[in-house]
């Protein structure tokens, strides 16, 4: 293919033959206005029409006869040296040679009118009004009908960008509100037809990027209208991709309830939601292709135990999970499960084996937070040798997690895989009795981490509590899996409301109990144990009493006969304290064989000096106790941290598989939305007597017919961000500081990214700017606005700055009560 050199505006541009105008522009990152362009999309020029298209419930018919504009925003118009008229850019080829002006007063009238034509039919009041910077829009100050004025985008919007740079012509007709369709129940997105500009990125993203044909155009009383297949977006097929709202230009096609400044976040909420950002989409898009080793290997990228995850993760990926809105959560943990299960462990050749930095580290606790560490600081050469107090690897998955719920099987190849690695373990070493912080420093190593879990159950002082019969939650649990287990019969209590009392409760009906009561101070809204939990609890037997708090263990002949308790009325005081309130004139009593008190845990207290350099803490032992995943990310945070310390970089990227690129094409899928999450299947509860697995869990086929059903939210992320204007900033130099009158007014200081850093009004913006200049941090560029009303516009540019970036200034939230 031909090169062609050109000159677009001030411009020597080099593109390949073929190339239009506007694309040479941005190759060459030279500006012209557009509206209907983007990055990804072909031009307008090839869209087919419909004959009818549908807003909601609204049936709009083409009219095929009718005389039709020429397609486009056609404000990319430029004047090309020797053609009389003006082209669009978008669709002019790029000539050898050729000359392009892309600015002149002749261009921007023909701009302003086109603009102009546009805001006949889109509200616009406020992009005129002199107080729009920083507005929230209710009230208004000017009384302005809600109906002509913009939407929730402005501040931060790609029309009132363009508008600005081009300029509203002073001609330009009032808006007329239209009172079209507004579909605010749909999944995901909000569409206002309202807004619509008919630039038709939505129809070109659908079609063209993502093959699914759900929007389309058709021609209707003199001017282009946008709708879908059929009156909802279900009956559409559409995919629930958001391709479209990415693209539009206007609040027409708006993500509901999307924050600002944690918009890829809030796009991806299961990686997000992740406490250890597993890539959700790409293991479970994976997995759905039946690819269930390279998916296992993404989740151990970030989390070494998927088995371990796979059986008892709590997953709060699936509750953020998008495809929830539509219909369903994926469900995801069963997806892993199914990868780990068919894993063939290719993932051990792409392991790194670098050579040894020389550094030894100690970790103190082989528990999740502690393995997932030594997996990390192995990775990139150092020495790890793991101490634990007890026999086994694991931790409190192995010693309090019961088997029903995390095979012993998987447990241990999954421990084995990390351990064979080059990962020396040392078992029953006991923190202070075997050796102290000091000594192990003292002993060569050069970090320590302490990730011990809290495995020791909290007491209290509760009368009758040294009866026979009474029991404390882990340690009953550790008697339950390592043995030996106690044997139950007639009734037994549990008190207590976290997943471990119910793991204690469901581990005593399989140990023989008739009958398992459990009593909590929570009410049943607020019951900390997780819902899945406390439904299989419900299913094998298991009775739950609200709102009680043990008074006393009565007994005969120094064994338990039974337990007193009290109503309690609120457990948390107004601060959030625990500080559990009580009725003493409501009580109850109830008879048991056994008590087991399972209110809590903690982790024993490490004796040495565990501030000095070099160490560390992670897990329970960091942030008390926490989840299996949460200790997982917290052995990895630690582990960065220990690198860093250790004179590494603190990047602990790990690669296992060699990743596809993000997916653009979809394609339809008949009855893709209403795909109905596939259940787990679980042995029926009259089975259940034992300590097997609850769970045969997804076959291969089921698991990745449930991958097929995530809307791969992250494909949105790696669409090409659209052209906007330039921002007039300026260098921050003395040079150019220098120059900024002595007079009031408000500066912005912005990062080299264009973040704003700081906002102030002040009575002589120089002398403000020299004084800033003298601190040496991350500004590149600024801003400034003279107006004798400082304090006002700092206040106007605190609150745009909220809406575009979803922060205050530098990420901060501190100056919210002075601004409001």
């Amino acid at each position: 293919m031909s090169t062609l050199r050109l000159t677009i505006g001030e411009k020597q541009v080099e593109v390949a033959s073929g190339t239009s105008l506007l694309q040479a522009a941005r190759e060459a990152d030279v500006y012209i206005p557009s509206l209907c362009d983007h990055p990804d999309l072909p031009p307008w020029k090839d869209l087919d029409e419909w004959t009818e298209v549908f807003q909601g419930e609204t049936r709009i018919a083409g009219d095929p006869s009718a005389n039709r504009p020429e397609p486009g925003c056609g404000l990319c118009v430029v004047m090309v040296e020797g053609d009389d008229e003006p082209v669009r850019a978008c669709v002019t080829a790029a000539a050898d040679g050729m000359q392009v002006r892309i600015e002149g007063e002749d261009l921007r009238l023909l701009r302003q009118q086109r603009l102009g034509e546009i805001f006949t039919h889109h509200p616009h009041a406020c992009l005129t009004c002199a107080q729009k910077v920083g507005c929230s829009r209710e009230p208004c100050s000017t009384d302005v009908p809600v109906d002509e004025r913009c939407c929730p985008l402005l501040g931060n919007c790609e029309l009132e960008r363009v508008a600005d740079h081009v300029g509203i012509p002073a001609d330009a007709v009032r808006y007329h509100p239209q009172n079209l369709p507004r579909i605010t129940d749909d999944p995901l997105f909000e569409r206002d037809f309202n807004l619509c500009i008919a630039c038709t990125r939505c129809v070109r993203a659908c079609r063209d990027l993502r093959g699914v044909d759900v929007i389309g155009l058709t021609f209707h009383e003199g001017r282009y209208r946008i709708g879908t297949r059929a009156p909802s977006l279900v009956d559409s097929e559409c995919r629930f991709c958001t391709a479209c709202v990415e693209v539009c230009p206007t609040g027409a096609l708006r993500d509901r309830d999307l924050p600002a400044g944690k918009r890829d976040d809030a796009l991806v909420a299961c990686r997000t939601g992740c406490p250890a950002h597993t890539d959700v989409p790409v293991y479970v898009g994976l997995a759905a292709e039946g690819r269930f080793a390279e998916s296992a290997a993404v989740v151990r990228e970030r989390a070494p135990l998927v088995h371990v995850l796979g059986h008892i993760c709590f997953h709060p990926c699936e509750s953020v999970c998008r495809r929830g809105e539509v219909n369903d959560p994926v469900a995801i943990r069963a997806v892993k499960r199914a990868a780990a299960e068919h894993d063939d462990g290719r993932w051990k050749e792409a392991y790194p084996r670098p050579a040894s930095t020389g550094k030894r580290v100690a970790i103190v606790g082989a528990g999740p937070a502690g393995l997932s560490a030594a997996w990390f600081l192995n990775a990139v050469g150092h020495e790890v040798i793991l101490f634990d107090r007890e026999e086994g690897v694991g931790g409190m998955l192995r010693s309090a997690i019961p088997a029903f719920r995390l095979p012993r099987e998987d447990l241990e190849r999954e421990v084995t895989d990390i351990i064979d690695l080059g990962i020396e373990v040392r078992t029953r070493f006991e923190l202070g009795r075997d050796g102290s912080v000091d000594d192990l420093l003292n002993d060569g190593f050069d970090a320590l981490l302490l990730a011990m879990g809290a495995g020791k159950s909290k007491q209290i002082p509760l009368p009758g509590s040294d009866l026979s019969g009474v029991f404390w939650g882990l340690e009953f649990l550790k008697e339950c899996t390592i043995g030996p287990s106690p044997e139950l019969s007639g009734q037994c209590v549990v008190v207590g409301g976290g997943n471990v009392a119910m793991d204690v409760a469901r581990s005593a009906w399989r140990l023989g109990a008739d009958s398992v009561d459990l009593f909590c101070l929570e009410s049943e809204k607020d019951i900390p144990a997780y819902a899945p939990e406390i439904g299989e609890a419900r299913e094998e037997g298991v009775t739950i009493h609200h709102q009680w708090g043990p008074v006393e263990i009565t007994g005969e002949e120094e064994a338990v006969s039974g337990i007193e308790f009290r109503r309690c009325l609120k457990v948390f005081d107004d601060e959030g304290r625990f500080a559990p309130a009580y009725d003493d004139d409501v009580t109850s009593s109830f008879p048991a064989e056994t008590v087991i008190l399972a209110i809590g845990q903690e982790v024993e207290a490490v004796a040495g000096d565990t501030d000095r350099a070099g160490v560390f803490r992670a897990g329970d032992c960091l942030s008390g106790p926490s989840s299996v995943i949460e200790a997982i990310a917290s052995g990895r945070t630690a582990a960065e941290e220990i690198d860093t310390f250790l004179g590494g970089s603190g990047d602990l990227t790990l690669r296992l598989v060699e990743r596809d690129p993000v997916p653009v094409h979809l394609g339809r899928e008949e009855g893709f939305a209403g795909k109905v999450r596939i259940d787990v299947p679980s042995l029926p509860s009259d089975e259940r007597r034992s300590f097997d697995c609850l769970s045969p869990g997804l076959d291969a086929g089921a698991a990745a017919m449930e991958g097929s059903r995530c809307l791969r939210c992250d494909m949105r992320l790696e669409m090409a961000q659209v052209i906007l204007p330039p921002r007039l900033w300026l260098d921050f130099t003395p040079e150019l500081v220098a120059e900024v009158p002595s007079e009031p007014g408000a500066y912005q200081l912005l990062d080299g990214a264009g973040k704003v850093l700081t906002i102030a009004g002040v009575p002589d913006l120089r002398e403000a700017l020299l004084v800033e200049m003298e601190d040496e941090g991350e500004v590149v560029y600024f801003l400034y606005q003279e107006d004798p009303m400082y304090t006002r516009l700092e206040s106007e540019l605190l609150q745009q700055c909220l809406q575009e970036q979803g922060e205050m200034p530098g990420g901060s939230f501190d100056d919210l009560d002075d601004l409001f």
